[in-house]
């Protein structure tokens, strides 16, 4: 619900600037939040926040190449510290009077080919022109509930969502689940960000370890199984006494 809310609140009030705060030591998990933001067309500044622990954890991100390759302002701090905190202020005054971000997303082949060609029938509409086209596009080919019952409350949102429709279908044909195929073409990329800015290799802790092991496809359910003899294990023996009474 409060991601709906700030979405609704980006697309329908046009903030200035939207100002994205980011985990530094865990870039990866962090930046699809920033490319959903860049796809709704705002000016975007990134608080590259928690540098410190980043450098604890032995990782070094580039902030300056992180910047090149979004197209927005990325500013490194450490909010407890206040580090940054001048600079992100200035930048935030210059992006809100710079131009609106070119495409930061590119999807790949059928995917992007789509997007166009719905943004070019849902860009000439006039009752649409307050949207991001792009954006309204990615939506209505991801199926998104909210997006698709505000087009079709619209004169000719029938018709968009017919032509939208069909394109959607042949890319199920081919790739399955298209909005899945989206989330997948979205991680891709930020895979691709995270290999070209940060270096190192961050110290694995032991909850992290715990996870990978768990949730490995292959040591998994094996995983799994051992925890759950190793309870009934304990639980025998613990009631053994007891039973004796």
């Amino acid at each position: 619900m409060e991601e709906l809310i700030a979405r609704d609140y980006i697309v329908e009030e046009r903030p200035d600037v939207v100002v994205v705060v980011v985990d530094a030591s865990n870039l990866e998990r962090n930046l699809y939040l920033v490319l959903q933001v860049l796809e709704l067309g705002a000016r975007v500044v990134v608080a590259l926040n928690k540098m410190d622990l980043a450098e604890i954890s032995n990782l070094r991100v580039d902030a300056e190449k992180l910047e090149k390759v979004l197209g927005v302002p990325v500013v490194p701090t450490v909010a407890p510290r206040r580090i940054g905190m001048e600079e992100l202020c200035r930048r935030v005054l210059e992006a809100s009077r710079a131009e609106r971000p070119a495409i930061a997303v590119k999807y790949s082949g059928e995917f992007e080919d789509a997007i166009c060609r719905i943004a070019e029938f849902v860009g000439v509409e006039e009752s649409l022109r307050a949207y991001n086209a792009r954006w309204l596009a990615i939506k209505l080919l991801e199926g998104d509930s909210a997006v698709v019952q505000r087009i079709e409350s619209l004169p000719g949102g029938r018709r968009i969502l017919r032509e939208v429709g069909e394109l959607r279908r042949a890319l199920e044909e081919k790739y399955g689940d298209v909005e899945l195929a989206l989330v997948n073409e979205r991680y891709r990329l930020i895979r691709h960000i995270v290999e070209e800015v940060v270096k190192g290799e961050k110290a694995l802790k032991a909850s992290d370890a715990l996870d990978q092991a768990l949730l490995d496809k292959y040591l998994g359910i094996p995983v799994f199984i051992s925890i759950l003899w190793i309870i009934f294990q304990f639980t025998f023996i613990a009631s053994t006494p007891f039973s004796d009474i």
